[in-house]
């Protein structure tokens, strides 16, 4: 039965910090916000979002690492590790 109740607690604690994310990339800065869904929802590569948007691959990575820093920062301690496994999409993004 423990084991039941600690997995709800962790359902909505996951539930929580989803809806925190979800919250905070609303008051993203509308570009911002535009490249990191895009990255994120669409997942669509570097290249492409730079191609969608007219902008440089350089313009969209540090929009990206914007919009990381703002989240990790506004969500707190237990979304870092949610941000940081995001990290290594970054970097197979960035790559291809």
């Amino acid at each position: 039965m423990k084991i039941v109740g600690n997995n709800l607690n962790e359902e909505f604690e996951s539930k929580d910090l989803e809806k925190q994310i979800q919250e905070k990339i609303l008051i993203l800065p509308p570009q911002c916000r535009k490249v990191f869904l895009l990255s994120r929802e669409e997942q669509l590569p570097y290249k492409e979002i730079a191609k969608k948007l007219n902008i440089s691959v350089n313009t969209v990575d540090q929009h990206i690492q914007k919009a990381l820093r703002i989240l990790k920062h506004s969500v707190g301690r237990m979304a870092q590790l949610f941000i940081w496994a995001s990290l290594t999409l970054i970097v197979f993004q960035f790559f291809k």
